[in-house]
């Protein structure tokens, strides 16, 4: 009868690893300029970075973000120190740690991170609305009302009025919203249907928006400029 060694476990142990590393590889399928959100782990500051590149298995490479606070050179960031990414992508968010390799200050700074063990990932469901607080505008017909935004999805908004005649925003009405996120150059320009209709009081009226065409792209930048949701 053959004896099993020590060595039994190891082609399954490098078939795991492989594949752990095939999931990594996948999910770190990204385009150039794709936002980063990145902070030193024991730290609360944060940039958007914006990725340039990688070598596979190796490293990855950050540049600053579109605005002045986002540049690298702020984070300070030294060799060997852990940072925490995250990033969405095709409506999962995906997060890292991984140490830095090098930060390159010509021509321009940019950021190599080691290429990470393990990317988790956490689905977010189309209908999840992050909460924020934003101004708006809304249109109906030739009339533009003052809305605050309060929360957003891939899929639609919510929207609170004052002092509205709620006749003319009933249910399955068409609108078209002005929505002021952060992590926008200016208003973003969204067609929506009224689905939800409420009047709480107060001259108060709160619409629940759905959008003509998914905003995937825009949740994913807005997601970057809030507060974390776990």
């Amino acid at each position: 009868m053959a004896t099993s060694s020590g060595a039994g476990p190891e082609p399954v142990e490098q078939e795991d690893r492989e594949a752990g590393a095939s999931r990594s590889s996948r999910r770190l399928d990204l385009r150039p300029g794709h936002e980063i959100q990145v902070q030193a782990l024991n730290s609360r500051s944060r940039i958007v970075a914006r990725y340039v590149g990688q070598c596979e298995n190796r490293y990855l490479i950050l540049r600053g973000g579109a605005r002045a606070d986002d540049r690298i050179e702020r984070m300070r960031f030294v060799q060997d120190e852990m940072v925490l990414a995250r990033f969405v992508l095709h409506g999962i968010a995906f997060g890292f740690r991984s140490p830095v390799l090098a930060v390159h200050r010509v021509p321009e700074a940019l950021l190599y991170l080691q290429w990470p063990d393990e990317v988790a990932e956490h689905a977010i469901r189309s209908a999840m609305r992050v909460p924020c607080f934003a101004a708006a505008r809304l249109e109906v017909g030739d009339t533009v009302h003052q809305a605050a935004l309060t929360d957003v999805s891939e899929t639609g908004c919510r929207v609170d009025l004052i002092r509205t005649d709620p006749g003319i925003l009933a249910e399955g009405a068409q609108v078209r919203v002005w929505a002021y996120l952060p992590g926008q150059t200016g208003a973003a320009e969204i067609d929506a249907t009224v689905r939800r209709h409420q009047q709480p009081g107060g001259g108060r009226l709160v619409l629940g928006l759905e959008f003509i065409q998914s905003q995937e792209a825009l949740l994913e930048t807005v997601r970057a400029y809030l507060p974390d949701v776990d």
